[in-house]
């Protein structure tokens, strides 16, 4: 169902929200749009993922951080990954899938997991 989105409008959209936010003075992030990083790094201040280190994807990101953007990352399976994120200069947490606050934990800067 639905229409075709092509890379392309999806760029304009994408530009278009981050110019829009920014006219208004407010921070924007990207999220989960790995294919498009290097054409939006430029117009979006952060980015937030889900699970980049399960699906092995973090290195996408590595704009942002090269241009000193905030990277935020949530997994969902026991997180195994806190030295790799903290090395990789990215914040990072684990969470429950239902997102309800319960036994969240995140990379302390010795790449430990840790409560909040």
């Amino acid at each position: 169902g639905g229409f075709k989105v092509t890379y392309q409008d999806q760029i304009i959209y994408n530009t278009w929200l981050a110019r829009e936010a920014h006219a208004r003075d407010l921070s924007i992030g990207l999220k989960n749009d790995l294919d498009q990083v290097p054409d939006l790094v430029s117009h979006f201040d952060w980015a937030i993922n889900e699970q980049c280190f399960v699906y092995n994807e973090c290195d996408t990101l590595q704009p942002f951080i090269k241009a000193n953007k905030a990277v935020f990352n949530c997994e969902y399976a026991t997180h195994r990954n806190c030295l790799k994120a903290v090395q990789s200069k990215m914040s990072s947490i684990q969470a429950t899938l239902a997102l309800d606050g319960k036994n969240m934990k995140m990379c302390n800067a010795q790449g430990q997991l840790v409560p909040f």
